[in-house]
């Protein structure tokens, strides 16, 4: 189960609309005397103007299930009145409505209250989401639902990140997604604009790319293959190094990239060929840390080896 960010506005006959009147929606549990939106609404909103300091009456909250799982009436009002109960809301002097909404893939529940009660004191909503991230795993194991990650989780990976940065500045070492990004930079500039010359780039200066599709978009990560034995990740998700290093991204700095080849080679323009770039810079440390030995030399031997033994057959005769 995961709990979507509490949200207060101004409105009840807005939000009760969209809770209870959207299609296949579904009424759970209310604690109201109306039985219809409009009624509900007008109910709400004379309570709401005991207190006339509360500019945003309006409590608007949501539970999502993980994709298959379902509840039964009984066993969904009791889970969303428990998460009601730990968040501060009181079920007696607060009016609200729970709706089930099953138009995507997960079923989930609209809860709309009232922040004034009935003796037009006003439910405080500070810190309200945090409270709702640690209160989902507790919900989970005290009624039997299937485990989601949860925000402390979330909080837990970002130290660990947290920690890689500061274990880089340690050692005096770059830590492995800048080296990635300055990789890929490196290849990008290096390659003639196909997908496949660049990933055969970034295999030259220690970097692997994956690549993946979903919805029809493409997804990519990075290894880098000579990552530091500290570090407890050497993989990463394009969108960790960088917005500019997706894979959408990647795919149009490379068209880019081919088009602009194409203009240089149109006005003669070009590297000078006596200075290095810094992608022949990058391919040789990388060659010497992993102890790959370059195309040229295996070329080299191999042609050796071709002429060593052509004499011996010649000796033979």
């Amino acid at each position: 189960m995961k709990a979507g960010k509490p949200t207060v506005g101004a409105g009840f006959g807005g939000a009760l609309r969209y809770v209870a009147e959207k299609p296949r929606a579904q009424l759970i549990a209310s604690n109201m005397v109306s039985v219809n939106t409009k009624e509900r609404a007008q109910e709400m909103h004379e309570t709401a103007n005991q207190n006339t300091r509360c500019k945003k009456p309006v409590l608007h909250m949501t539970l999502s299930l993980l994709p298959g799982e379902k509840l039964n009436g009984a066993k969904a009002r009791e889970v969303c009145e428990d998460f009601m109960k730990k968040m501060g809301v009181d079920l007696e002097k607060q009016q609200y409505v729970i709706c089930r909404h099953r138009d995507r893939k997960h079923e989930h529940y609209h809860i709309v209250v009232n922040r004034i009660n009935c003796d037009g004191k006003c439910w405080d909503d500070s810190k309200s989401y945090e409270k709702a991230m640690r209160l989902t795993p507790k919900l989970e194991k005290a009624h039997g639902l299937e485990i989601t990650p949860s925000f402390e989780a979330k909080r837990a990976k970002k130290a660990i990140e947290k920690d890689a940065h500061e274990m880089a500045d340690r050692l005096g070492v770059e830590h492995p997604r800048k080296t990635i990004a300055r990789r890929v930079e490196a290849a990008i500039n290096e390659c003639n604009g196909t997908r496949e010359d660049f990933k055969r780039k970034l295999a030259e200066i220690g970097v692997e790319m994956r690549e993946s599709t979903r919805r029809n978009k493409l997804g990519v990560s990075y290894r880098l293959l000579d990552c530091p034995k500290e570090f407890r990740a050497d993989s990463y998700k394009g969108s960790r190094i960088g917005t500019a290093y997706t894979g959408p991204s990647v795919e149009k700095r490379l068209h880019e990239h081919a088009l602009n080849r194409v203009k240089q080679m149109k006005h003669g323009a070009g590297n000078d060929g006596n200075k290095p770039s810094a992608f022949d810079r990058l391919r040789s440390a990388s060659l010497e840390k992993l102890r790959v030995p370059e195309p040229a030399k295996i070329h080299d031997e191999e042609r050796a080896k071709g002429q060593g033994r052509g004499r011996e057959r010649v000796r033979g005769r």
